[in-house]
């Protein structure tokens, strides 16, 4: 496991669970990750949590993410100056018209409050593929030129 080896080689590991995921099926709902914006608040309120804590370097804080939380990290990475490195794994890094037109995430397929979400920013916003301020503010990869975090992303033909 990856996580074992970062933290054999001293790195302070910590692995949310977000609400509605993973151990966490019975504590919260699960919102879509794509759509809403509650697990980056989950996500950018540990990093706080975390920088107050007197055992981490505050000065050297790095994300490793795969799938959702690599889309999750690379939201962060651009909403935080605290994040200094970025590993993204099979990470949907690509326009929001292709993600958000073209992909249903699994965790969305069965799981009507992740729909209704998707379908009340569609109905709100439009879809990406029209022109529009907020998806050009709504895509993190419109910050990126921006950001002083390093990127590294692993992303292959067959990743969906």
């Amino acid at each position: 496991m990856d996580m074992n080896f970062y933290a054999k080689k001293g790195f302070l590991v910590v692995k949310p669970d977000f609400r509605g995921q993973g151990l966490s099926t019975g504590h919260g709902l699960a919102d879509s990750a794509y759509y809403s914006m509650v697990y980056n608040t989950d996500l950018m309120s540990l990093i706080s949590s975390l920088k107050q804590t007197s055992f981490v370097n505050k000065s050297n804080l790095n994300l490793w993410g795969h799938s959702m939380g690599a889309y999750l990290a690379l939201r962060a990475a651009v909403l935080s100056k605290d994040i200094k490195n970025v590993i993204l794994l099979s990470g949907p890094v690509g326009s929001l018209n292709q993600i958000y037109l073209t992909y249903v995430p699994p965790s969305d397929e069965n799981n009507s409050l992740a729909l209704r979400t998707r379908q009340a920013v569609f109905t709100k916003y439009g879809t990406p593929g029209e022109t529009s301020s907020f998806w050009k503010n709504a895509s993190p990869t419109t910050f990126l030129a921006q950001s002083s975090t390093r990127f590294q992303i692993h992303v292959g033909e067959m990743d969906v």
